[in-house]
């Protein structure tokens, strides 16, 4: 799960490799990943990103 900033980074128009997860997960930041086909240093980059998310929502 991603913040909508960050999946907007993340995922290219008409990618196969990361894309929102179709339907109202998706608009909530659910992205699917290709790991077969994505770089391991983006994969890394978006963990820690959502990571991060996370952990702000658990302070609130």
């Amino acid at each position: 799960m991603l913040n909508p900033k960050d999946q907007s980074v993340y995922c290219l128009p008409d990618s196969e490799i990361i894309y929102p997860v179709p339907n109202k997960w998706g608009l909530k930041g659910a992205t699917y990943v290709n790991l077969k086909k994505a770089k391991k240093e983006i994969v890394n980059e978006m963990m820690t990103a959502a990571y991060q998310k996370i952990t702000v929502l658990k302070k609130k």
